[in-house]
């Protein structure tokens, strides 16, 4: 988040008071993480490494001093409100978040592995194998942005992180400050005119003051030549000169750094770097280039068995069945996992999301299971993925979120006895009893949404809670009926399923 960077934004008329801000809960964040060291710092606030008291898991923290940036404070809040939207293996996730008398607290993703920019600078330049694993992830990760209706405005480098320090450590885009969204409530484009971003990185039509999402793809082919070259495209001492040779000036392929350039790989920045926009290629068809046709085999990308297929299926609609707050803590235990313990889960969603848009579609899932002999309809799978995502089978609008996130899936991957060992389950119930009762109320549950930034009313939250009591008259629920709710439409490893996880090879023991 671009909060902490110290540069001066325009104030907003009409901004929202910081005493109207309801979405903060206002819970003692130090009763949920210990700090640990600075990771960056800035005029407005600090990121820290934050540890789970559960479990000692890191994340960052971001700590923003509320009174310091009181007329920038709308921009914290737009970039939360995309942040929170979006749900993709690439894209950078903010977990909870907190306020005290003078801070905002956000806790995200630790990436640990450094940004993309001091691998180049380190490297020189990276390799055409290694550059396609990371534009690969990077093209999949703005194609599901655009899908959402939201121009990121500000890729580059020092935006994307690597997850860890390992060599094939997965990317994350960040830095959401500039970011906006490009379709009105009615789905129709707005133009955007505002002149931001990185020069270097700029699209010709963002100096000309009037662009739509377009300018990120330009802004990824300068990635690719910096990856590949060392250098970006356009470079000049002067802002103007720099500005003229991006909007007249052509790449030179000619020059000795494109030598050992593969044809392909000149021809995909040839077709990001169209100076026209709506020439210029787009994420979603620059990921079937043919740059790519040719990439190596990563584990994602390697075909799973059908038996292996039929368990994910089975895993599907064990998980569309359970409760709405099975569901949730889930999700909840996804976000509990390291990276290493859910990069074989990513691989299997992956694989799963033929176009890369960042979900998986009915259609999609249709071409599998007709390959695997299934015999649903898509009527049939509409009402299933309704199911999983807590809508009314009722309800006829086969639109309205008849798609499965990348969270969700992996929720329902881990609908099995590997995952929810009692270790995990009493950490689990922990998230919730956090003043250490030994049970758990509805307000309890109502707090751990709020640390998500999530208000929920008080009827979904008596829905939520009264799935799973016994009777009318049951307040509270103790560990042993939250170990059964979550036991319930259990993948369990019966004959059936044995060795699912060996079978998978994509569960932890």
């Amino acid at each position: 988040m671009g909060a902490c960077s110290g540069k001066q934004k325009p104030v907003r008329k009409g901004k929202q008071q910081l005493s109207e801000i309801k979405r903060f809960a206002k819970q003692n964040i130090r009763q949920f993480y210990r700090f640990g060291k600075v990771l960056g710092s800035g005029s407005f606030g600090t990121v820290k490494v934050g540890y789970s008291v559960r479990d000692s898991k890191a994340f960052a923290i971001k700590t923003i001093h509320k009174y310091r940036m009181r007329e920038q404070f709308y921009l914290v809040l737009r970039e939360l409100d995309i942040l929170t939207q979006l749900d993709h293996p690439n894209i950078i996730k903010v977990f909870e978040e907190y306020e005290d008398d003078m801070y905002y607290h956000f806790v995200m993703e630790y990436c640990s592995g450094g940004e993309l920019l001091e691998r180049i600078v380190e490297e020189g330049n990276i390799g055409e194998s290694d550059s396609k694993e990371i534009m690969q992830q990077l093209f999949s990760a703005i194609n599901y942005l655009h899908s959402m209706g939201i121009a990121h405005r500000d890729l580059k480098p020092e935006n994307i992180l690597f997850a860890s320090k390992e060599k094939d450590a997965p990317i994350k885009v960040i830095d959401f400050g500039l970011s906006k969204k490009f379709r009105n409530i009615n789905q129709k484009l707005q133009r955007m005119n505002s002149k931001v971003g990185t020069p270097i990185y700029v699209a010709p039509e963002i100096i000309a003051g009037d662009y739509s999402f377009q300018c990120d793809e330009w802004s990824l082919g300068c990635i690719l030549h910096v990856l590949l070259c060392g250098n970006p495209p356009f470079s000049a001492k002067k802002l103007d000169m720099l500005e003229a040779k991006i909007k007249h000036s052509d790449v030179d392929f000619s020059l000795s750094v494109f030598e050992h350039i593969s044809l392909e790989a000149k021809d995909l920045i040839k077709n990001l770097l169209v100076k026209q926009p709506k020439k210029r290629i787009t994420c979603g068809k620059a990921l079937e280039h043919q740059w790519f046709k040719n990439m190596k085999q990563s584990s994602h990308q390697q075909k799973l068995s059908n038996n292996q297929h039929q368990k994910i299926i089975r895993l599907l609609h064990t998980y569309a069945n359970s409760s709405k707050l099975k569901k949730e803590t889930l999700k909840i235990l996804i976000n509990q996992l390291t990276e290493n313990q859910i990069s074989q889960l990513k691989d299997v969603f992956v694989s799963y999301d033929k176009d890369c848009n960042g979900t998986i579609s009915i259609q999609e899932l249709l071409q599998i299971m007709s390959n695997l002999g299934f015999k649903e309809s898509e009527e049939e799978l509409v009402q299933m993925i309704k199911k999983f995502n807590n809508i009314n089978p009722s309800n006829d609008d086969i639109t309205q979120d008849t798609q499965i996130t990348y969270t969700s899936f992996l929720s329902a991957l881990v609908n099995c006895k590997s995952y929810l060992n009692k270790e995990r389950l009493w950490n689990l119930f922990k998230y919730f009893d956090s003043d250490n009762k030994n049970f758990i109320t509805i307000e309890d549950v109502r707090k751990a949404f709020e640390r998500e930034g999530r208000q929920l009313s008080e009827s979904k939250l008596v829905s939520l809670f009264s799935e799973i009591l016994q009777n009318e008259k049951q307040k509270i629920i103790d560990f042993d009926q939250f170990c059964q709710m979550m036991q319930d439409n259990l993948y369990n490893s019966n004959n059936d399923s044995k060795n699912l996880e060996k079978e998978l090879d994509c569960f932890e023991n």
